[in-house]
C-alpha cells in the first residue's frame, strides 16, 4: 500500500470518489436518455454514438471501480462502519445504474424504461439494505482487522453505537494479544 495523494486523509481520499461517481451517473443517464430518443437511433452518425457512449459507460465504470477501491483502502486502513457499508451499496447501486444505461443503449429502450428501471434497483438496493446485518458485519469484519494487529478499527468499537447482533463478534476479542483490547472488550461487553 502506498502513500496518500498529498494533503489528503484517508476519509477525504474515500469520499472525493463518490461526487464524482453520482455525478457521471447521473450525467450518463440524462444524456444518453436524450441521446437516443426516438428518430436519432436511425440517425446517420448513430453508429458513432453509440461507440462513444460505450466508451463514456466504461469510463464511468472505471470511476465506479476505483471509488470501490478508495473504500476499501479506507476500511483497511480504518475498520467498517454501518456508513461504510452503505457507500458501498451506493457504489454498487451506481455500478446497476450504468449496466441499465448500458441495456437501454443496446436494446434501443426508451427513457422511461431506463428511469423505471432505476427505480427498482433502488428499492432493492434499500431492501437488501434493510435486511443486511450491519453490526454483525461491522463487528466480524473489524475483529478480525484487529486481531491481525491494525489496532485502529478498535475505536470503531467505542464510537459507534452497538446493538445485540454485533456482540457476539466482539468475543474473539477477548483472547486478544493487547491487554488493553482484551480489558477494553471485556467492558463493553459487561456494559
Amino acid at each position: 500500500k502506498g502513500a496518500l495523494p498529498g494533503g489528503l486523509n484517508y476519509s477525504t481520499y474515500a469520499r472525493s470518489g463518490t461526487a464524482y461517481l453520482t455525478i457521471a451517473l447521473a450525467l450518463t443517464s440524462l444524456v444518453m436518455g436524450i441521446m437516443f430518443i426516438r428518430d436519432l437511433n436511425l440517425h446517420r452518425r448513430a453508429p458513432l454514438l453509440r461507440i462513444l457512449s460505450w466508451v463514456w459507460v466504461a469510463q464511468n465504470l472505471v470511476i465506479a471501480i476505483d471509488t470501490f477501491r478508495r473504500l476499501q483502502v479506507y476500511i483497511d486502513y480504518n475498520g467498517l462502519t454501518r456508513m461504510r457499508i452503505v457507500g458501498a451499496y451506493g457504489i454498487a447501486l451506481v455500478v446497476i445504474g450504468l449496466l441499465i444505461v448500458a441495456v437501454k443503449m443496446h436494446n434501443i429502450r426508451t427513457f422511461l424504461w431506463m428511469v423505471r428501471r432505476h427505480l427498482l434497483a433502488l428499492g432493492l438496493s434499500l431492501l437488501a439494505l434493510a435486511i443486511t446485518p450491519m453490526d454483525w458485519l461491522v463487528t466480524r469484519y473489524n475483529t478480525g482487522i484487529i486481531l491481525y494487529d491494525n489496532l485502529r478499527p478498535a475505536i470503531q468499537l467505542i464510537v459507534q453505537p452497538l446493538t445485540a447482533e454485533g456482540i457476539p463478534g466482539l468475543i474473539p476479542l477477548l483472547d486478544s494479544r493487547d491487554a488493553t483490547i482484551r480489558e477494553g472488550v471485556a467492558g463493553i461487553l459487561l456494559r
